[in-house]
């Protein structure tokens, strides 16, 4: 295995979350709280396309499905639109019941509008979304 790409080493940026949709990247950056995204036409050199700052605080994991991307916080889910991946928009965050007494982080999966989530010592949560 050889290295074909790496960003410069660069302590106040912090990769934590990627995902990939279509010709895209959305990458988290956990405590800073920012999503970028990089356009992989050319997969060997990633081109920068937009960086998104939504107004509640740390991002880890990232899900993509379809023009959605869902990012966990340490209590909740974030919703991004990325319909246009160039202009990625904050539409909503969703808190998780009993967010005080649980923490998501890493561990979570969306599929057919689910949250699958795994809490620690609280277990296994679905939650349906109401979209």
């Amino acid at each position: 295995m050889s290295i074909v790409y790496k960003t410069e080493d660069n302590f106040s940026n912090t990769y934590y979350g990627v995902a990939s949709n279509n010709k895209y990247a959305y990458i988290t950056t956990g405590w800073r709280g920012e999503l970028f995204t990089y356009s992989l036409d050319n997969p060997l050199e990633p081109q920068k396309v937009s960086e998104l700052k939504p107004p509640v605080g740390d991002l880890y994991q990232i899900v993509v499905e379809g023009n959605r991307g869902y990012i966990t916080t340490t209590k909740s889910v974030v919703v991004i639109n990325i319909t246009n991946p160039s202009q990625p928009e904050f539409l909503e965050e969703i808190k998780i019941p009993d967010g005080e007494n649980v923490s998501i982080y890493n561990r979570i999966v969306y599929k057919n509008n689910n949250f699958y989530i795994c809490t620690g010592y609280s277990g296994l949560w679905i939650l349906k979304n109401k979209v």
